[in-house]
């Protein structure tokens, strides 16, 4: 019999990747959403609006479901501690519901950035949030998936990079030595479901990636991006001190517009880290996952997609 699976998040870019995978591949699904309009309709889907602070959402989402995927969650913020809210509390109360309603599994899409937790207060309240479900679900329950750098098909975060890169420019924001791990937003949906389909050996936390067992410099990200693009763009370090400023900027413009932006003065301190890599096996060991994507065809796909809908034309 086909398992039903509760998703949060079906309405973000990741969590949409992920319901249209599973969904793919035969799950039903029992979706969360705010805004059930914007839900794109699926096979064998039902959404269920809500939120996470509404428990009485949470209990009918979990109605009927054996498995739990938690890709909900704020990667921007006007005010710090609504990362407190949606990433540590959400969290909480849905492995709450979860432990109350019996689910046999629970899948949580957390971030790279939670192994840094003092950086900024999105790491913090990552890591905070893997917390909560390691505590009220305990270390074998639980599968938490840290991705670093995602991309691909519906991404608006990295579409400025693809965009600066279309124009001749690859801006570089971090330290000249840095390397960073990235993977394909179509690879991370079909980790989490490896990660259903073999719950029992895949509990615990995993850093996956690409592959790529040192991550990518500078230089091979932008060969790619022009590799993609078909053209060279011109690599531009970015001074630590811009970037703060630009950060503030961002920040006030933020606060008088109500409208949240990636950049935040924290945040310069994840951009200024130099290394964001993925030194982990043992979720392609536990369940045989591993990326299709390198980053030169993944750039591919991303780009193909971007001019599909007119956003680099």
């Amino acid at each position: 019999m086909t398992a039903t699976v509760a998703l949060t998040g079906g309405t973000g870019f990741v969590g949409a990747a992920i319901a249209h995978h599973l969904s793919d591949i035969g799950y039903r699904l029992r979706l969360l959403a705010r805004r059930p309009g914007a839900v794109r309709p699926l096979a064998s889907s039902v959404t269920i609006p809500g939120a996470l602070e509404d428990r009485d959402s949470l209990t009918r989402l979990l109605e009927g479901a054996e498995l739990v995927v938690h890709a909900a969650g704020a990667i921007k913020a006007v005010d710090a501690r609504e990362f407190t809210r949606v990433n540590q509390d959400g969290a909480a109360a849905l492995a709450e519901a979860a432990l109350q309603a019996g689910t046999r599994h629970f899948v949580l899409v957390s971030s790279l950035a939670a192994r840094s937790p003092l950086l900024s207060a999105y790491a913090a309240s990552k890591h905070a949030g893997e917390r909560e479900v390691l505590r009220r679900l305990g270390p074998a329950k639980p599968t938490i998936l840290r991705p670093p750098v995602v991309y691909g098909p519906g991404d608006m975060e990295t579409l400025p990079m693809f965009r600066a890169a279309r124009h001749g420019i690859f801006p570089i924001l971090g330290p000249p030595e840095a390397r960073l791990s990235f993977i394909h937003v179509g690879d991370l949906a079909a980790a989490v479901a490896a990660c259903l389909a073999a719950p029992i050996q895949a509990g615990g936390v995993f850093e996956i990636d690409d592959g790529a067992s040192n991550g990518h410099g500078w230089a091979e990200i932008g060969a790619a991006l022009g590799a993609a693009l078909g053209r060279v763009p011109r690599a531009v370090q970015i001074p630590r001190r811009a970037v703060r400023l630009a950060a503030f900027a961002a920040l006030i413009l933020a606060r008088l517009t109500g409208r949240p932006l990636m950049l935040r003065p924290d945040k310069v301190n994840e951009l200024r880290h130099p290394d964001w890599v993925c030194r982990d096996s043992r979720l392609t060991q536990n369940t045989g996952w591993r990326a299709k994507h390198g980053l030169a065809d993944g750039f591919c796909d991303a780009v193909a997609w971007y001019k599909a809908h007119g956003l680099l034309n």
